[in-house]
């Protein structure tokens, strides 16, 4: 059996250990909320940049379309005219 020697120094140290223990769970408990925080950080981040993503291309497809119509109608325009002056002789 060991014998446990006591003296003010042996307590001290004893003291400040359980300080520390206490301490160091503290911080790692911290620490994982933490983590935790990140990776939800880091997944609101990538949905919202996988939004900006698709209204990019939302915003591409519009713009196309737009083009399109745009054409259609200056096309219409042109055979419109073309047509008139044909018939008017």
């Amino acid at each position: 059996m060991e014998e446990t020697v006591n003296c003010p120094g042996h307590q001290e140290l004893r003291d400040i250990v359980i300080e520390t223990r206490t301490d160091v769970k503290h911080i790692l408990q911290e620490l994982e909320k933490g983590e935790i925080r990140t990776k939800n950080h880091e997944t609101r981040i990538n949905a919202l940049e996988s939004t900006k993503d698709q209204q990019t291309g939302a915003d591409r497809q519009v713009a196309k379309t737009a083009g399109i119509v745009a054409g259609a109608i200056s096309l219409i325009g042109v055979a419109a005219s073309i047509i008139v002056s044909l018939w008017r002789g």
